[in-house]
């Protein structure tokens, strides 16, 4: 090929890859826009969602706590006066609570049945801002993923105009070289990087940038499953997801949402499924791949579970909590591993020492998921020994490789871990030697009174009648000291109801016979309500006796 005759068709190629760059560099510029736009509809749906977040539970909280709440006083204070004789005084406090009702929609129909006195809590809370807020969510959440779609291309076509500048810098030297060989190498591979980054660039510029906010029945799906739900529907819930996927086949949320569902109804393996699709389609995080190690424990896939659960540590340093340790030694108990297990527990609890000393060194706030994980962790060991003693409750008993070492095991870590959980939020800091104080007899009896409001005596059982009204400790102790530290808990159908929590300092001497109050009748309309207590005693931050008593439902 002349000279001549090159540098022509050299021209027209770098007139070629010129123009292709225009029309990359367009489609960066209409990327960055797109980029721009979705960043600002994000902005704008997570202020408003906070704001109709903020709105609706300023609402619902006076509409409850303080509409309604005066409305339950004013029929208190009416009992009350009945109880006392004092008919004209009932009355007008009743006259006075139907004032009340006028306050808030919760008091009203379709929330409220005055007949009953029933509310539908949830319905109310959902019409006046969950619905919007769960929609919200979505819709910022899709806006979100957009801009970050639409970013990435736009940074995309940064990397194809680079690549095609350099392109056309070969170009044009190629077209100064006389030489014939080096002025075909670099025209080859101006070509061909030329060629590169025009078919990355249609390669992207294919590839769809989904909006979810595009698929509004979906949406609507989603935030109607997860209204489901709260009020208790999995079942109904399970197939208002089944929609929502349906509807967009990649809709990670829902299936996260469906797999909570599938959990509520017991449906474990399902649940799995979901978890592990979510995951697929970048779902991934300490918790998602945590929550789905205690699915893999539920459905008694024990080395799954601690196979998935390690996963999450190795994967989320940073950001896997204490409780994702914590199911792997439970699941290593399950299965049977019993050393396994009581040492990978007490590497958990050597953790949560070291990061309270690390953040107390730093002078910096304890979260208290902490020691809510070290005692949510007993609690599940609790649970377990039932299981392995009764055959009821999840894992099945079946999947369980020895029982009796669990049932062996299971006590002394329990004690370790609620000790630990104590002296970490009281005291900062692990429990001391064990203690040599002794608490027997931990009893539970109703106070009985003569005519002059003295105590004669307490009625002392594990099962009250409806009606009761005050409850005390009773128990014999010996080798205490003045000054300790006595901390009652009160569990209340297996949950802790810290208004029942009791701090006291030791005065009763080295030993004798105590009685601590639980609960006291401070008004003449008190009644304890029907529940089974547990009840949990720690001195100085260790456990040193627990009993419970139950409350029966009125005939």
């Amino acid at each position: 090929m002349s000279d001549e005759l090159f540098k022509k068709v050299l021209a027209i190629l770098i007139a070629l890859v010129t123009v292709i760059a225009t029309g990359i560099a367009f489609l960066q510029s209409d990327a960055g826009n797109r980029d721009d736009r979705a960043g600002r509809d994000a902005t704008r749906l997570a202020i408003e969602l906070v704001s109709r977040r903020v709105n609706g539970e300023t609402r619902v909280n006076f509409d409850y706590d303080e509409a309604y709440q005066k409305y339950v006083e004013m029929g208190t204070l009416a009992l009350a006066a009945e109880n006392r004789g004092d008919s004209a005084g009932s009355a007008r406090y009743e006259l006075l609570q139907e004032s009340f009702l006028k306050l808030s929609p919760i008091m009203q129909p379709p929330y409220f049945d005055i007949e009953t006195g029933e509310m539908d809590y949830n319905r109310y809370v959902a019409d006046v801002y969950l619905t919007d807020v769960i929609r919200m969510n979505e819709q910022y959440t899709a806006a979100a993923a957009v801009k970050d779609a639409w970013d990435t291309k736009a940074n995309t076509y940064i990397v194809h105009l680079t690549i095609l500048a350099v392109a056309l810098f070969l170009l044009g030297l190629s077209a100064t070289i006389e030489v014939n060989r080096p002025r075909i190498i670099f025209t080859v591979v101006g070509l061909a990087m030329a060629a590169f980054a025009t078919v990355w660039a249609i390669s992207t510029y294919a590839q769809p940038v989904f909006d979810l906010r595009q698929q509004p029945e979906a949406i609507e799906a989603f935030v109607n499953g997860s209204l489901l739900i709260e009020d208790e529907q999995p079942e109904a819930a399970v197939e208002a997801f089944n929609t929502a996927i349906t509807t967009v086949p990649d809709y990670a949320a829902a299936y996260v949402a469906r797999s909570t569902a599938y959990t509520n109804m017991g449906s474990y393996e399902a649940a799995i499924t979901d978890v592990q699709q979510a995951r697929g389609l970048g779902t991934e995080s300490a918790n998602i791949v945590g929550e789905q190690a205690w699915l893999e424990y539920l459905a008694g896939r024990f080395d799954d579970s601690i196979a998935t659960g390690r996963a999450a540590l190795e994967q989320f340093p940073d950001t896997a909590d204490l409780w994702i340790q914590l199911d792997i030694a439970l699941a290593l108990l399950a299965k049977g591993d019993i050393e396994a297990a009581q040492a990978e527990y007490q590497q958990s609890m050597t953790v949560a020492i070291q990061a309270v000393t690390d953040a107390r060194s730093r002078n910096e706030a304890i979260s208290p998921e902490l020691w809510l994980s070290l005692t949510g962790a007993s609690d599940d060991l609790v649970d377990l020994s039932l299981i392995a003693q009764s055959d009821e409750g999840v894992p099945p008993l079946e999947t369980l490789q020895d029982p009796e070492g669990i049932v062996e095991a299971a006590p002394q870590l329990i004690d370790d871990l609620r000790n630990l959980a104590v002296s970490l939020e009281f005291y900062g800091r692990p429990p001391d030697e064990p203690i040599t104080a002794e608490i027997e007899t931990l009893e539970f009896g109703e106070p009985l009174y003569d005519e002059d409001e003295n105590v004669t005596g307490h009625e002392v059982s594990d099962e009250f009648e409806y009606g009761v009204t005050e409850m005390d400790a009773l128990f014999n102790f010996s080798g205490m000291q003045d000054g300790q530290d006595i901390l009652v808990k009160v569990y209340i159908n297996g949950a802790e109801d810290a208004s029942w929590r009791k701090l006291l300092t030791w005065e009763l001497g080295a030993e004798g016979s105590a009685i601590i109050p639980l609960a006291i009748a401070y008004s003449d309309t008190f009644v304890i309500q029907p529940n089974y207590y547990f009840v949990e005693l720690y001195i100085d931050g260790q456990v040193a006796a627990e009993g419970g008593f139950t409350v029966l439902e009125p005939e």
